[in-house]
């Protein structure tokens, strides 16, 4: 119904898992921290306290990709959700950028088999489930699907995606703004 209210541009770097690492983005307290603002903070298992930091995650390997997708919206779909509240505006964005979301992480984790032991990286908060089997006491109910954020396992992907990519990840205070971003990687 909405295919034809955005367009996507890819973008993929190869990267050095050393280069993550730095102080300038691996800032595991300080980013971790911020996680705690976030409604998800706590409830689901991909998200900090539960979420690994990347120097344990990512501990053997060497190599990897940041790819980011840029979700353009069509002008008057970023009009019309001037108009929207928030609850509506939560179906459009899981009709657009939620359905890219998917096929991103879905795509890097069918990609995890073609790397040794490759692991991937996913673009926001685990969404595999309605509710995460976290909130009900329960161990995760799909390990093998689910995957740490980038913010989650303490790295700073505001700079990451900057400094890397070239890109600046825009954010809508009363509508969508032009583009919204989906940053993934796989390490291996």
């Amino acid at each position: 119904m909405f295919d034809k209210a955005y367009k996507t541009k890819i973008h993929v770097k190869q990267i050095a898992v050393k280069e993550l690492l730095t102080p300038k983005y691996y800032r595991s307290k300080e980013i971790r921290t911020a996680c705690c603002a976030c409604p998800y903070y706590g409830k689901v298992w991909s998200c900090p306290p539960s979420s690994p930091i990347a120097s344990d995650l990512l501990f053997g390997k060497t190599n990897g990709f940041l790819v980011a997708v840029q979700v353009y919206y069509e002008p008057y779909l970023i009009r019309a959700t001037q108009k929207l509240n928030e609850r509506q505006k939560d179906i459009l964005r899981r009709a657009t950028y939620g359905r890219v979301k998917r096929v991103l992480n879905n795509t890097c984790l069918a990609l995890e088999g073609e790397f040794n032991e490759g692991i991937a990286i996913a673009a926001g908060v685990c969404e595999n489930c309605e509710v995460c089997a976290k909130q009900e006491g329960n161990a995760c109910r799909s390990p093998q699907k689910m995957r740490y954020s980038f913010s989650g396992i303490g790295l700073d992907l505001v700079k990451l995606t900057k400094d890397f990519l070239g890109l600046e990840i825009l954010w809508g205070k009363d509508s969508f703004p032009e583009y919204e971003m989906l940053v993934a990687g796989l390490f291996y």
